[in-house]
């Protein structure tokens, strides 16, 4: 194998793929990155088992090849390179890298060893702008849960229908729906891996135009710009999120985002250590939130807010709130409250386009500490 390409547009597309090298592992071809080169087209493919992590690139190529090279030091050396071009030759399982004045010999494992993809996925699927992707992920996997117990909670549910696309991810004392109306297709839905998740949301932002969302089998396909990302997907079901959701939370108000974080950080300061537990009082004109901690202390902040009917009184884990209130980027946001053991609804008094956001925080049961 031998050929050149640019420093920046190798490490960009090495970026994405060493993220997913396993930092231990029982099969150490797994540590590895193949490179196949056909034409002026090289192939990155970088893999754990669980996820795969396939990039395509022009280069100058020379000579034809497959290769693979330790993935993780090989990325380090070409992020520490300086913008210049470099060359790659391959002579058996050992590549040089050369840049100016600077070489670099790797050695790598049998190519043949490597992995294979898997089979092409041809299922049903969804074209979606790549900055609106990137709002429904950022906006979901705050709230998946990391429990190993609850092994179906442990990524976001996509569901493709002629009704559009919907990402659902909960941890059971937070859930999050966001919507995509317009985005329609064959109905489909799958469990994706936090993991994966993660991946793409670190990894699409650097790219423009669309993705196309695949479900096949057992695994779901992303692809975008250069790259495509196979991931296995987990068991399910998926609980019954909708039955969660509570449908006569008629106490409706609007709170101003920022002061309503401020408000819940400094009173979480004398909550408990373990619950975090904090009261907010709904009645004409304000809402309280209130902390009273036996040994520690209490407090209590007031916001005016536009509401004229029955007083409420119910418990929240400010941190849940808290971290609720952070991932929605509306400036207002709409509080719908039940009675004191109804779940809270949070949505943004606006967002982009048709797309429809939707925050569920679970109750505590209020306590005299409180």
């Amino acid at each position: 194998m031998k050929f050149s390409i640019d420093k920046d547009d190798l490490h960009n597309a090495l970026t994405g793929a060493a993220a997913i090298i396993p930092q231990r592992s029982t099969l150490p071809i797994l540590s590895t990155l193949l490179f196949e080169l056909e034409g002026k087209r090289l192939r990155l493919t970088a893999t754990d088992l669980d996820v795969y992590v396939v990039t395509e690139l022009e280069v100058d190529g020379a000579e034809d090849g497959v290769v693979t090279v330790p993935g993780r030091r090989f990325t380090d050396i070409v992020k520490e390179l300086p913008s210049e071009a470099l060359s790659l030759t391959t002579d058996s399982n050992q590549t040089t890298l050369t840049c100016g004045r600077r070489t670099y010999r790797f050695l790598g494992m049998a190519a043949t060893d490597f992995p294979g993809i898997p089979a092409s996925v041809t299922g049903s699927g969804v074209e979606i702008p790549v900055a609106a992707l990137l709002r429904g992920l950022n906006h979901t996997t705050f709230a998946v849960s990391t429990d190993e117990a609850r092994p179906n909670l442990q990524g976001a549910l996509v569901q493709i229908s002629p009704e559009g696309l919907r990402l659902v991810a909960s941890d059971s004392h937070r859930l999050v729906r966001y919507d995509f109306p317009s985005l329609r297709a064959e109905p489909l839905e799958a469990i994706v891996p936090l993991k994966t998740l993660q991946l793409l949301g670190r990894t699409l932002g650097s790219s423009e135009g669309s993705a196309v969302l695949e479900l096949a089998g057992n695994y779901i396909a992303c692809s975008y710009a250069q790259t495509r990302v196979y991931s296995r997907l987990l068991e399910g079901p998926f609980p019954d999120y909708e039955k969660v959701i509570p449908a006569n939370n008629d106490n409706v108000f609007e709170i101003d985002r920022e002061e309503a974080i401020q408000a819940l950080r400094r009173v979480r300061v004398l909550s408990h250590s373990q619950t975090h537990q904090v009261r907010l009082t709904l009645e004409t004109g304000a809402l309280s939130i209130a902390t009273n901690t036996p040994e520690v202390g209490d407090a209590v902040e007031t916001i005016d807010v536009d509401y004229e009917g029955e007083s409420i009184e119910i418990g929240f884990n400010a941190v849940y709130l808290l971290e609720v209130l952070r991932h929605i980027s509306s400036p207002r946001v709409v509080m719908r409250l039940g009675g004191s053991t109804q779940a809270g609804l949070l949505e943004p008094d606006e967002i982009e386009g048709d797309e429809r956001y939707l925050c569920l925080v679970m109750p505590l049961r209020l306590y005299s500490h409180a």
